[in-house]
């Protein structure tokens, strides 16, 4: 069977997409949040001046500024040389929030996600 051949940047940014797409879905749904962006929603609930696509683009910044250091005294130690930090890194810790936020906004205007089995969703509310 043939393959398709497609872009490796285009794979890529349709998987950045995608995933800030279900993370605003996931949170519209209130059925609770992943261990990744969950951090940022509760910074987002806590401070009212912040959005949740503002709270995880601050959340990505510090942790990837945190694991960055990581890597670099890792790599340094043991390779003696800097390496796991490509450009796909830096480019999903800078547009991730900034997606996130922006289709949060646009999920909002045009859906209300309302709960059909309503004792299950309590189970799942902050």
């Amino acid at each position: 069977m043939k393959k398709w051949k497609i872009s490796s940047e285009i794979v890529y940014l349709m998987g950045t997409v995608i995933l800030a797409l279900a993370t605003a879905m996931l949170t519209a749904a209130d059925f609770g949040l992943s261990m990744v962006v969950a951090p940022a929603y509760i910074v987002s609930l806590k401070f009212d001046f912040l959005t949740f696509g503002q709270a995880e683009y601050i959340v990505q910044g510090l942790l990837f500024v945190v694991f960055c250091m990581v890597v670099i005294v890792v790599s340094l130690l043991l390779f003696h040389k800097i390496e796991g930090i490509g450009p796909g890194t830096v480019v999903l810790a800078g547009c991730n929030g900034m997606l996130i936020g922006w289709y949060g906004k646009w999920f909002d205007r045009k859906f209300e996600a309302e709960p059909t089995w309503k004792r299950l969703a309590g189970k799942f509310e902050l």
